[in-house]
């Protein structure tokens, strides 16, 4: 290197680095070869006045060495200069990728762009306070900034060191940055901003020593956000090896492995830590160099490079092997201690593992007759009060999680045939999904070969207003299948009377009384269109033809408590307190005289379009908000479109869920800010001329899950809603979703 030019290096490109979207390097600068003392400015190219305020590296009549972090011109290269000649090698130990900056991601900042710090002398034991910009080219919210910090002595008898740390947060009595006496050395670090810091640092000197301070900022990690992203730096300090303390020293050409995952509150292997920046204080008794490097890598960067008894400080960020250590080689000819302090380190949110004997997307027509269990596999907690939630079919369950090994939940899966989905979050203390795994596998769907199961049954009497619809047993049909229902009376070769179009989405008929008489035997049947699970081409099936017979009477439901057993008579009071409004009666030709209610076919018949459920469309998001209201307990209740499906497939809607959210009789986990189970009982009620008698009763079950979750201030919402009737399929009757006050 020539004195006092600059000199392009081109970095992207090379030795395996990118050729595009890097914004910074971190590099270890060694010099070497020179004769008189000198200095090397670094910067990125492109800019008009280069960096030449404070140098990122200062040599004498030895080799030296020094680590900054350096943003990348636009023409992928970094300008060197030296004041003295010199050789020069460049050594890359890491990058930054470039684009939109994450929470808890590095910025790298030109020192042209920003005033350094003003020198200032510091005697022994004394300290120095001093802003860092923050809320200007820095911003309010930055976590840490990167600092190259440069020594110029004045006691040329002693060895010194100084601590730098957030103002107002105390010296830790760390000899951070070391130097021979007489030397002038420059150092990089990073230096954590907390909010009572107000963007000042603060420098203590140690006890010998009286030196010239200036100091630089040539970058800043932004603030990390309450979910962490992928490769967040988290600023902390911690020591975590100190052979001076144990009287172990590193022996000569010894390489020793530094366990640090895991260590005096650094995370643990398994929590997503992947980097660790570190400042190595070296007290050699021989001249040579240290390496630092992860433990399953190989040496050949020397990261600092010393004389005899001259202690130093090499900073540096490196990757941890497996085993959560890194290597540190010692490259002189006599012991060296080491004390390795941690200055931060990057982690990534680790996603749960889910294993179940059915592969994830996978499609199975046969229908298990036990239960299927499947295991979900938290990763070790970055910090405490981690837990692992996990939501599968009917529940919501949660499990602590260790800071020290990982942990497992079995998950059991009904035997039914649907599409089973089970989601597992990583979330924080303050319930912040930071990672989120989803496995789904169809079991059943083949229901071109299983047994439909008629509503009516076959035989059965019922109502005018009876509804037609089919169903395999224990399984449910399809979204994507088309339905058409033929009805015919008298015999079962007579004229059709009733032959709808190909019906989606609810999948039944609902007839009327201007179609319908009473006394009258029907005989009907369906046609079933789609691709079943196992085909591979559409195909349609008839299914066998069924009968029922009609009497003076309709059936309605309707959503609430009414306290009456079986075969009661309802009162029009009761259908009141539950808020059944008298146009929706009149529609379903209910007539309620003084206290009495009725069947009247003089009323106007309901219309005999069926009512069709939400699809959810294939492209939209699983867990995009569709719906949200107001909950008995006060609390907003969100939908999205995974529990829309969920609730479609229990043959249930939306408006159901809402309806048992809002007037439910019994809320278990009331007050609760994880989850909560709403109740709510659907009468089926069976109307004559005469009165109105409780058919069938069965309790609605809605499952909401109140833990943080998505855009802030939403909740995940409903998880599922399902009939809770014990040991029994909990798809509901048709008549559930078809009642009057949902």
């Amino acid at each position: 290197m020539a004195p006092n030019a600059w000199r392009p290096v081109q970095i992207l490109g090379v030795a395996g680095i990118p050729a595009t979207g890097v914004s910074a390097v971190q590099v270890t600068l060694t010099a070497n070869n020179h004769d008189v003392p000198g200095k090397l400015f670094i910067d990125k190219t492109g800019v008009a006045t280069p960096n030449n305020t404070i140098p990122s590296l200062v040599y004498t009549d030895t080799t030296m060495t020094g680590t900054t972090i350096v943003p990348i011109g636009s023409d992928g290269r970094i300008q060197i200069m030296a004041t003295a000649v010199t050789d020069i090698i460049v050594d890359v130990q890491g990058y930054y990728t470039s684009g939109n900056t994450a929470a808890g991601g590095y910025v790298p900042i030109s020192q042209t762009s920003l005033n350094t710090v003003p020198a200032g002398a510091i005697g022994a034991g004394q300290t120095m306070t001093f802003g860092v910009g923050k809320g200007s080219v820095i911003p309010a919210n930055a976590s840490a900034v990167v600092l190259n910090v440069i020594e110029f002595a004045q006691d040329t008898t002693a060895n010194g060191w100084l601590n730098i740390f957030p103002a107002n947060s105390g010296a830790d009595g760390r000899s951070q940055f070391n130097w021979p006496a007489g030397d002038n050395h420059v150092w990089t670090t990073t230096v954590n901003l907390p909010a009572s810091s107000n963007g000042n640092v603060t420098i203590a000197m140690g006890p010998r020593g009286s030196v010239t301070i200036a100091a630089a900022v040539i970058g800043y990690y932004t603030a990390t956000s309450d979910s962490p992203t992928a490769g967040a730096f988290v600023p902390s300090r911690a020591t975590v090896a100190n052979t001076r303390s144990s009287s172990t020293p590193l022996a000569p050409s010894e390489t020793r492995v530094i366990k640090i995952a895991g260590v005096n509150g650094v995370p643990a292997v398994g929590s997503g830590i992947s980097s660790v920046a570190t400042n190595i204080e070296l007290y050699p008794t021989s001249a040579g160099h240290e390496e630092t490097y992860p433990s399953d890598g190989q040496p050949g960067l020397t990261q600092q490079a010393f004389m005899a008894n001259e202690p130093k400080t090499a900073f540096s960020i490196t990757k941890l092997g497996p085993d959560g250590a890194v290597k540190i080689r010692n490259g002189s000819g006599g012991p060296l201690h080491i004390v390795v302090n941690i200055e931060g380190w990057f982690i990534s949110p680790v996603e749960p593992g889910i294993s179940c004997s059915y592969g994830n997307g996978s499609e199975t027509a046969a229908i298990p007759s036990t239960i299927t269990w499947c295991t979900v596999t938290g990763p070790v907690a970055p910090s405490a009060g981690y837990q692992l939630v996990t939501y599968a079919n009917y529940n919501v369950e949660s499990v602590a999680l260790s800071q020290s090994s990982t942990a497992s939940k079995m998950v059991a899966i009904a035997p039914e045939g649907r599409m089973h989905t089970i989601t597992a979050q990583t979330r924080t203390a303050d319930d912040d999904v930071v990672a989120e795994s989803t496995y789904s596998f169809r079991l059943g769907g083949a229901w071109n070969t299983q047994e439909m199961v008629p509503s009516p049954a076959m035989g059965e009497i019922a109502p005018l207003n009876t509804r037609l619809a089919i169903s395999p047993r224990n399984d449910v049909l399809p979204e994507n299948v088309l339905v058409r229902y033929t009805l015919r009376a008298g015999t079962p070769s007579s004229e059709p009377i009733i032959r709808t179009e190909w019906l989606t989405g609810a999948l039944e008929y609902e007839l009327s009384s201007d179609v319908m008489a009473v006394g009258q035997t029907y005989f009907w049947s369906a046609e079933i269109q789609g691709t079943p699970v196992g085909a591979t081409m559409p195909t349609t099936i008839t299914t066998p033809t069924w009968s029922f017979s009609t009497d003076e009477s309709v059936v309605i439901t309707v959503l609430g408590e009414l306290n009456l057993p079986a075969n009661a008579t309802v009162q029009a009071s009761d259908l009141e307190s539950l808020n059944v409004p008298e146009l929706t009666l009149a529609q379903a030709q209910i007539e309620i005289e003084g206290g009495d209610i009725s069947f009247d076919p003089t009323l106007p018949a309901p219309s005999s379009t069926p009512e069709q459920l939400e699809l959810t469309p294939a492209a939209a998001g699983p867990y995009d908000v569709l719906h949200s209201w107001r909950s008995k307990d006060g609390k907003t209740v969100l939908m999205r479109r995974e529990a829309v499906r969920k609730t479609i497939e229990h043959n249930l809607d939306k408006n159901v869920t809402r309806r048992v959210t809002q007037s439910a009789t019994k809320i278990l986990g009331a007050g609760s800010t994880t989850n909560q189970n709403y109740f709510l009982n659907a009468n089926n009620i069976q109307c004559y001329v005469w009165g109105c008698v409780i058919k069938q009763a069965v309790s609605v079950k809605a499952l909401v899950d109140y833990r943080r979750a998505g855009s802030p201030g939403q909740t995940f919402g409903v998880v599922t809603t399902y009939c809770d009737t014990p040991g029994k399929s909990r798809i509901c009757p048709n008549y559930v979703k078809n009642a009057l006050n949902k």
